[in-house]
């Protein structure tokens, strides 16, 4: 059967395509899993409802109109369009809705207000501003509340809070002297407080009745003052007990509940100041805690409250007492919109998702016809299935022929973060965390469960399972769990435990392609190496530091399939790659914007190196790593509007799946190809770098039959390889670019030898052709007793998607 991805990859880059709700998809993508409804590229700091319910607002890094109903989106602004990026610190509030329902505040350019229409999402500028007098990086408008009335604004910066009517007077001014701002403050921890990052700030509410102004800043956190909304005249002082985060008065304006920064909530009574009633949520004391998002419902019963570490809690506004939680935030909310009928919770946060919630029941409520999918996903060795995980821990198994869903089943025993096939496509293994840290094992054939392990957390409640992996032989099964400084390994014919290898901070492994050893790399920016199946220590060493490479702690190892090579991704920006053998270091490269979570992968044939790291995926050269970048980076193209933390190759070279923020897609990888003769692009294949070989490569695939000859003109007379990445292997970088340009002109100018990179790239083409002819020279290269007949064995040895390969 020829497959979806194919078919598609051979139609014209201009056709548009769509998901099946008729949202577009991005240039490339062949198919969605997961929705774009209710997704934000970026973080969410506040939300409002507007238009009778019926068009959700959020602002942070965008500022987005959704329908409140379908979550799909209306429009959407860069945050530079309002002038500024705030950040989750005291005394930011992005956005506030006018008591008309058709428009919202938000902050503009400079000390400027704008006012916005929720259904054309066109901008108009005010009178308001910020006080005149407070330029510079203080100035920008960092808070903004409406009277119900619509008649004040209060408007607050680093200097001041102002409050205002509508054409722009000032009625008083309220300012404080911002240097008291301390800022080596500390936590409830002793760490440095993160929510100072913000800068000075002075955040000021209305009650609902428009006479009371609540007003916090930067000059004394710990205390809120009650105002005369059009005087200015104190009424009450309300000490808290720890730093005010956020505020929301009752719907009678009769009492103000803040949440503070020792994870507490606290009630007071407005007419007094007194304290009414206290919760502090009982949360793990290991990790950074605090409660920051408050509000109250519109029929004052509920209190929705969100908290540090995912949660979002809603309490009974009378008591104080806890209800219950709302699970399903897999980054932490800082924004939460009651419905005026107090029936549904809307929430969202830095993950950028936003959440629907049924108030009664406490459960998410779905997306019509979407399903809610989450940045998990993985992609089967022989190219047939694709599997990804949704919000709800459901994992469903994807024809990736027609992009139909086949199955699906619940990860009972915890949350799924990471998902592996093994070699062989009849396995799925997940592992991630609920109570416990969990690893499972199901059958692709019917979703049984066949294994499951499960553990304690330990001392920290953040512990998780960040990488999986199985052996290619199928006999182990390997989890890395950066909190606890381990990777587990198990044998699966048995289920026991192999091994606990202790690895402090790690987060990425590898076995070799002759599963004779398992890679280990973590934030402590060491490789270790461990021998099966004694799972011993065989060997381990530090990144060395390099002067202006940034940080060397590391997300991610992987082992090329041939076992030549392994490449490890650097927290900023690097990759490196490193002979597998005597552990010495070929070269690097750096990729664009940065890794969040150090996605990338080689090709099945090793020939191609994937990365994607803020947003755009890049594929690369790693057999030229170390020439001009231009000759290194082969193909690149604008994937995911957000940090990619999964990407994988799909069964070939031709497609590639990505999981970033809430959505994964899988991909077409074939470029615009130049028209010129296929003699012209063999030529390229062999003598040429960067793109244009990478062309040349899809050009001959295209041909079949027709490349055949053309490659077997161009093989060497001597089948010795340049192996160039190792020759200059251990030089310092300007020795080892001095070294690389003279041997390639060498290699050029040797008519009977060829690189071991081209080499590669000829035995990849005649596999991805697949037809009776290309096979057989690949075979007739494999039966000699050299190198390029090495490296023809090597790519049958390891290509599972052609099925004559294997005979």
């Amino acid at each position: 059967m020829v497959s979806f991805a194919l078919v598609a990859a051979s139609q014209s880059q201009e056709v548009a395509r769509v998901d099946n709700l008729g949202d577009p998809l991005p240039s490339r993508a062949l198919l969605r899993m997961g929705t774009e409804r209710f997704r934000s590229p970026g973080v969410i700091y506040d939300m409002v409802l507007a238009d009778n319910d019926r068009v959700l607002v959020t602002a942070g890094d965008y500022l987005t109109a959704w329908d409140a109903e379908t979550g799909k989106q209306l429009w959407r602004q860069s945050s530079r369009a309002m002038g500024n990026r705030l950040t989750t610190s005291y005394g930011v509030r992005c956005i506030d809705a006018m008591p008309d329902g058709m428009h919202v505040v938000t902050q503009g350019p400079g000390g400027d207000v704008l006012f916005w229409d929720v259904r054309t999402g066109k901008s108009e500028p005010t009178e308001i501003h910020a006080a005149a007098d407070s330029g510079g990086m203080f100035g920008a408008v960092s808070a903004i509340d409406v009277s119900s009335d619509g008649k004040l604004f209060a408007v607050g910066n680093g200097r001041k809070l102002r409050i205002q009517n509508r054409a722009g007077e000032a009625l008083f001014d309220i300012e404080e002297n911002f240097g008291q701002l301390d800022p080596n403050a500390k936590d409830a921890r002793g760490r440095r407080d993160r929510l100072f990052f913000g800068g000075p700030f002075h955040y000021g509410i209305f009650s609902p009745d428009a006479k009371i102004l609540a007003k916090h800043a930067c000059g004394d956190p710990k205390k809120v003052f009650l105002l005369n909304a059009e005087t200015g005249q104190a009424e009450q002082t309300i000490q808290c007990k720890a730093n005010a985060v956020r505020m929301d008065f009752s719907p009678d304006s009769k009492r103000i509940a803040i949440t503070q920064r020792d994870t507490s909530i606290r009630m007071y009574d407005v007419s007094t100041g007194d304290l009414v009633w206290e919760t502090t949520l009982d949360v793990d004391r290991t990790t950074e805690t605090y409660t920051s998002a408050i509000k109250f419902s519109p029929d004052g019963k509920h209190l929705a409250v969100a908290e540090r570490q995912q949660r979002l809690v809603l309490l009974d506004a009378r008591s104080g007492k806890l209800i219950g939680s709302f699970q399903g935030h897999s980054w932490n909310p800082w924004a939460v919109a009651f419905s005026s009928d107090s029936t549904t919770l809307y929430s969202s946060g830095w993950g950028g998702i936003v959440h629907r919630w049924d108030v009664e029941t406490l459960e998410q409520m779905p997306v019509p016809g979407a399903v809610l999918g989450t940045s998990v996903v993985a992609a089967s060795h022989d190219g047939k299935w694709l599997a990804h995980v949704d919000q709800k821990d459901m994992v469903y198994l994807i024809d990736k022929a027609s992009g139909k869903e086949v199955r699906k089943w619940k990860s009972t025993h915890g949350g799924c973060e990471t998902l592996a096939f093994s070699h062989d496509g009849q396995l799925l293994a997940g592992g991630g965390a609920g109570d416990k840290v969990q690893v499972s094992v199901w059958e692709i054939a019917s979703g049984k469960c066949t294994s499951h392990w499960l553990w304690p957390k330990g001392k920290d409640s953040n512990s998780g399972i960040q990488e999986i992996e199985f052996s290619r032989d199928g006999r182990f099964l390997a989890a890395a769990s950066f909190r606890q400084d381990a990777a587990y390994l198990w044998e699966l014919s048995t289920g026991k435990q192999v091994a606990k290898l202790k690895h402090k901070d790690v987060y990425g492994l590898s076995f070799t392609p002759a599963s004779d050893k398992l890679l280990t790399a973590g934030w402590d920016k060491k490789v270790r190496c461990w021998d099966l199946p004694t799972a011993n220590e065989a060997t381990a060493f530090e990144i060395p530091e390099s002067p202006g490479n940034g940080d060397e702690r590391m997300y991610t190892v992987e082992v090329d399939p041939s076992g030549e090579m392994f490449a490890t991704t650097q927290l900023m920006r690097r990759v490196l790659f490193w002979n597998l053998d005597d552990l010495i270091e070929r070269g690097g490269i750096r990729i664009d914007g940065g890794f969040t979570f150090g996605s990338s992968c080689f090709s099945p044939d090793g020939l191609w190196f994937a990365t994607g790291g803020s947003g755009k995926i890049q594929i690369w050269d790693p057999w030229s790593v170390g020439n001009d970048a231009e000759e290194t980076m082969l193909f690149e193209f604008d994937g995911h509007e957000k940090h990619v933390y999964d990407i994988q190759f799909s069964g070939d070279n031709r497609t590639l799946v990505s999981g970033a923020a809430s959505t994964s897609l899988l991909w077409n990888l074939r470029p615009e190809i130049t028209v010129r003769s296929l003699s012209e692009h063999a030529d390229s294949l062999v003598h040429a770098n960067g793109p244009e070989s990478y062309t040349a490569w899809w050009a001959l695939v295209d041909a079949g039959d027709t490349a055949v000859p053309l490659l077997r003109e161009r093989l060497p007379a001597s089948r010795k390889l340049t192996n160039l990445g190792r020759m200059i292997s251990g030089s310092a970088v300007g020795e080892r670019d001095r070294r690389r340009a003279l041997l390639m002109k060498m290699a050029a100018s040797n008519k009977r030898s060829m690189r071991l990179g081209v080499a590669k790239r000829i035995v990849s083409v005649l596999s991805h052709i697949g037809s009776d002819s290309s096979i057989a020279l690949l075979r007739e290269l494999a039966s000699q007793d050299d190198e390029l007949g090495d490296v023809a064995s090597q790519q049958l040895s390891v290509w599972a998607p052609i099925g004559q390969a294997k005979n």
